[in-house]
């Protein structure tokens, strides 16, 4: 422990001991919350979900393995919606847990956690290890007791990841994905999708996204491109252009750059007379109708589904 306390000095190693016990205990709790969520599922989730993830054959669910079970109810606490609302936002909306508690922490980190493949890039022993991002390129430290003891470098691994304020971990269980089927059949989908936002598309970053917050403005330009562009109002996102990008996309880039999670999602096509422009369509979520924003502590009254001009300009 000297040597230890030499090398990094006491101040580090007690961080690091705080992080793990911070990890612990947010991993006990998250094991009987999930539960929690999962019971309060409608019946026809899991055998719906099951249906999408190639679960259910002949009007049988059928899971063979513990991985599969954790990986059917993970898919059903995230993407089983109800006017378009998974079972985490209900429960955000509806019945919260008390500000600033466990509970509350743990549920916010919930709600923008974002599923992705990841390649060990380095084990951290008796801590976690460090992963690579495939779909972003971006690399994460992860805090997994059991990760430190089985991993190895260059497999890859698919999960969600929920990120606090001094550590990330898994939302349940990683699973390897073969170097072959990665290659063969994911990773020319990941080319195909990905691009849409991420490569072609100059975004704001995270700091910037940080200044508008400090500066109480909420309604901005998001992302701007040759095809279109994204607009921020309040809780919800506008895509004026050609073919909006996949909600999927835009929700995992959003809840990765700026731990951002959106009421709704619209679009619209753009035209070249005022008077021939349509409303926006909701593709996902709540419809704003008429809501507030601000810019610099000044509130305006807009409509972001409306047709030519929502009520304010953020070019």
């Amino acid at each position: 422990m000297k040597r230890l306390f030499s090398l990094f000095g006491r101040s580090s190693d007690t961080n690091a001991a705080e992080r793990l016990d911070h990890y612990k205990r947010f991993r006990e709790l998250g094991r009987h919350f999930n539960l929690g969520l999962i019971k309060q599922l409608p019946p026809p989730a899991l055998p719906e979900c099951g249906k999408k993830l190639g679960l259910y054959k002949a009007g049988t669910l059928i899971l063979n393995q513990d991985d599969e079970i954790a990986v059917a109810y993970d898919y059903c606490l995230h993407h089983h919606r109800r006017a378009g609302r998974n079972i985490i936002e209900r429960t955000l909306e509806n019945n919260p847990p008390a500000p600033d508690s466990d509970e509350m922490i743990y549920l916010r980190a919930l709600s923008s956690a974002r599923f992705s493949l990841f390649r060990i890039e380095e084990i951290l022993p008796h801590r976690g290890a460090r992963l690579g991002d495939l779909l972003t390129g971006q690399s994460v430290e992860v805090t997994d007791l059991s990760l430190s003891s089985t991993g190895m470098p260059g497999i890859i691994l698919a999960g969600r990841l929920l990120h606090f304020d001094t550590f990330a971990m898994s939302s349940g269980t990683f699973i390897p994905v073969p170097e072959p089927i990665f290659e063969s059949r994911i990773q020319p989908v990941i080319g195909k999708f990905i691009p849409e936002i991420t490569n072609t598309f100059p975004q704001l970053s995270p700091a910037q996204w940080a200044a508008f917050a400090a500066e109480q403005t909420d309604a901005y330009r998001v992302a701007n491109g040759k095809e279109g562009w994204l607009d921020r109002y309040g809780d919800w996102i506008l895509w004026s252009g050609a073919r909006p990008p996949r909600v999927e996309t835009l929700r995992d880039e959003l809840s990765l750059r700026y731990n951002f999670a959106p009421r709704g999602y619209l679009g619209r096509e753009l035209v070249r007379k005022a008077s021939d422009q349509k409303p926006a369509e909701l593709i996902e979520g709540e419809d704003p109708g008429g809501i507030t924003v601000q810019e610099n502590g000044l509130s305006y009254l807009v409509e972001p589904a409306g047709g030519y001009s929502s009520g304010l300009f953020l070019d």
